[in-house]
């Protein structure tokens, strides 16, 4: 639901014009870098166990929740 949620976003507040590019780059973004981070959890997971992790990675998924936001006047209008 999260990621239909967030691409119908992106497309309707897309220019027509732009639709194609603008996908483009949030699929690159969104799905191509997910690995990335996935295998940085996983070696964290497995150099320290399954408990670290969790707790490692949420501050900083909130500390760009709290930048989004403040930066992003326009978001904080969507939502």
């Amino acid at each position: 639901m999260l990621f239909n949620s967030c691409q119908a976003l992106v497309q309707i507040q897309t220019p027509e014009n732009m639709r194609g590019r603008i996908l483009s780059i949030y699929n690159f973004v969104f799905f191509g870098l997910m690995p990335f981070c996935a295998l940085w959890v996983g070696r964290l997971a497995h150099l320290t166990g399954v408990k670290i992790p969790a707790p490692a990675v949420a501050p900083g998924l909130l500390l760009y929740g709290i930048l989004l936001s403040f930066f992003d006047r326009h978001l904080i209008k969507l939502l």
